[in-house]
């Protein structure tokens, strides 16, 4: 699987100032097309700027 199978995702941002980086992240990585939503929120590890919950399909073949 790789991103493009992914069907629906969520970025949390720990500071809402990181938005800019983000985007710049998406657009670097060719991924401002992914099915995305992001929002201020907490994150798992305080080493973290942000993280993504995501759903990814593949179909069968």
């Amino acid at each position: 699987m790789d991103w493009s199978d992914c069907t629906r995702a969520i970025a949390y941002l720990k500071d809402p100032k990181d938005g800019a980086a983000f985007a710049e992240y998406l657009r670097v990585n060719c991924l401002e097309k992914m099915p995305l939503t992001w929002m201020h929120s907490d994150v798992c590890r305080d080493d973290l700027l942000f993280e993504i919950e995501l759903d990814a399909v593949v179909r069968s073949r």
